[in-house]
C-alpha cells in the first residue's frame, strides 16, 4: 500500500514537473551568431535581387560611352560605370539575381540526380554498385574544372550549358556521400520488417531510407551551393557562361580585368559581391550541420567548461566582522574561490567541523630528525588565533604571539650529528600556551 501510494506520488510530481523541450534546428541555427550573421547577409542580397524588376535602376545593358569609367558615387551612377558606360549598380543587381538562380538551379539537379544514384546502389548492391560506383569513380578522376569546360565545349557556350556542366560535374560529391549512408541503412532492422510487411524497394526507398538521408542531403546541398556559383562565375570569366550584354558576376569580373590598373573597381565591386553570398552560405552551411547533426546538437563534441559547485551552509564565524567571508578550517575568513574552482571535499568537510583550539604555539614530539637518531625531539611550531570577544570587527586571520628567545638554534638548522645535538635541542624549554 505505501508503495503504490509512493508511486502515485512520484507519477504526479513528474506530471507537474514542466517538461522542457527541445529547441528546434531554426532555433539552434539562429543560436549560431556566424551561421545567423551569415542568413542576415543572404537575405538582404536574396531580397535585394528579387526585388530587382521593381527597384528604380538604370538600364543594365544601355551605353553611354561618354560617361564611361565614372567613379565611384558619381552623378546618377551610385557604383560608378564600367568600359562602356554601362551602371556598375544595375548590372550588379541583375547579375546577382542570374548567379544565384543558376548557382541554386545546378545545386538541386546535382543534389536530386546524385542521391537518386546514391540510394540506388547502396540499396541494391552487388553488380548495380559496381557498375554505378565504377562510372561516378571515372567522372571524379578527372578535374572538375576540366570536365566543366569539356561538357561546355561539347555542348556550346551560354548560361544553360554552364548550369548544365556544374550540376554534372557536383553529382558525384552527393552519389558518394548518400551511398555510404545508405550501405548502412539497408541492413538494419527496420528494413528488414519493411521487406517482411510486403513493401517494394521502392516504397521502402522513399518511406524508410530517404527520411534518414535527408539531413545529410540538406547538409552537402548547403555545402556546395558556394562551390557551385563560384565555378558558375569561372566559366563566365572566361567566357563560356553568360553571353554579352546579359549581366553576370563572373563575366562582370572578366570586363574588369582589362581596365584593372586604370578602374580597379569594376572588378573589386563584383568580386566583393562573390565573396560576400559564398561566405554567408558557407556559414549557413556550417550552421546547418551544427544543428543536424545528433553528436553536435547533444553537446557530446562541446569543449569542456569550467563549473563551479558551490559548498551549502559554509558558516561564518560569529566574531568575524566580514560577512562576505565564508569560514575556513580555523574559523577565520578567506577570500572567495577564483571563478572556475570548486571546492574540494577536504575542504568543506573541514569547514563544518571546528579545529582544536587549545594547540599549543610550540611543541615537542618524539620523531626522528633528518641524519639524527630516533630518539631526538623535534620542534614544531602551530599557528594559534588571537581573539578578541570584545571586539566585533577583530582580524580573523592567524596571528602570532610573543615567545622567549632561545639560545638554542631554530629546528631548520639540526643537522646529522648524532645524539648529542638533539639532546642538547631538546633542553630548551617550552614556553607555556599563553
Amino acid at each position: 500500500m505505501t508503495g503504490a501510494a509512493a508511486t502515485s506520488k512520484s507519477a504526479a510530481s513528474s506530471q507537474e514537473r514542466p517538461r522542457r523541450e527541445r529547441p528546434s534546428t531554426i532555433a539552434l541555427i539562429l543560436n549560431n551568431r556566424l551561421a545567423a550573421a551569415g542568413l542576415g547577409i543572404l537575405a538582404v542580397i536574396v531580397l535585394a535581387a528579387l526585388a530587382a524588376p521593381i527597384l528604380p535602376l538604370a538600364d543594365p545593358n544601355a551605353t553611354d560611352p561618354a560617361n564611361r569609367l565614372a567613379p565611384l558615387f558619381s552623378d546618377g551612377h551610385l557604383l560608378g560605370t564600367d568600359a562602356l558606360g554601362r551602371d556598375m549598380l544595375s548590372r550588379l543587381i541583375w547579375g546577382t539575381r542570374v548567379s544565384l538562380l543558376v548557382g541554386f538551379s545546378a545545386s538541386l539537379i546535382a543534389a536530386f540526380f546524385g542521391s537518386a544514384i546514391g540510394l540506388l546502389a547502396g540499396y541494391a548492391g552487388g553488380r548495380t554498385d559496381q557498375i554505378l560506383m565504377r562510372l561516378i569513380d571515372l567522372m571524379m578522376a578527372f578535374p572538375y574544372i576540366l570536365l566543366a569546360l569539356a561538357i561546355v565545349a561539347i555542348l556550346g557556350p551560354g548560361l544553360i550549358n554552364a548550369l548544365y556542366a556544374i550540376a554534372i560535374v557536383n553529382v558525384p560529391f552527393f552519389a558518394r556521400n548518400i551511398r555510404g549512408i545508405t550501405v548502412g541503412l539497408a541492413r538494419r532492422e527496420f528494413v528488414d520488417a519493411a521487406r517482411l510487411s510486403g513493401k517494394g524497394p521502392l516504397r521502402i526507398l522513399w518511406a524508410d531510407i530517404l527520411p534518414n538521408v535527408l539531413p545529410t542531403i540538406v547538409i552537402t546541398l548547403s555545402t556546395t551551393v558556394g562551390w557551385m556559383i563560384l565555378e558558375t562565375a569561372g566559366l563566365s570569366f572566361l567566357g563560356l557562361g553568360a553571353q554579352p550584354p546579359q549581366a553576370d558576376l563572373g563575366s562582370m569580373l572578366g570586363d574588369g580585368r582589362k581596365v584593372m590598373f586604370t578602374a580597379p573597381t569594376i572588378s573589386l565591386v563584383p568580386g566583393l559581391m562573390i565573396f560576400l553570398i559564398v561566405m554567408s552560405i558557407n556559414l549557413i552551411g556550417d550552421g546547418i550541420r551544427d544543428a543536424l547533426d545528433p553528436r553536435l546538437r547533444s553537446g557530446a563534441l562541446a569543449r569542456p567548461s569550467f563549473r563551479t559547485r558551490v559548498a551549502k551552509d559554509r558558516r561564518l564565524p560569529k566574531d568575524c566582522g566580514r560577512k562576505s567571508l565564508p569560514a575556513d578550517a580555523f574559523g577565520g575568513g578567506h577570500p572567495p574561490l577564483p571563478a572556475g574552482i570548486s571546492p574540494t571535499r577536504r575542504e568543506i568537510d573541514r569547514s563544518e567541523t571546528p579545529p582544536p583550539r587549545d594547540l599549543p604555539l610550540v611543541g615537542e614530539m618524539p620523531g626522528r630528525a633528518e641524519g639524527g637518531s630516533p630518539g631526538a625531539t623535534v620542534t614544531m611550531l602551530t599557528p594559534t588565533i588571537e581573539k578578541t570577544p570584545s571586539s566585533p570587527s577583530a582580524t580573523c586571520a592567524p596571528t602570532s604571539t610573543s615567545a622567549p628567545r632561545s639560545t638554542t638554534p631554530p629546528a631548520a638548522s639540526i643537522s646529522s650529528s648524532g645524539p648529542a645535538n638533539a639532546s642538547a635541542l631538546s633542553a630548551s624549554p617550552a614556553p607555556a600556551n599563553p
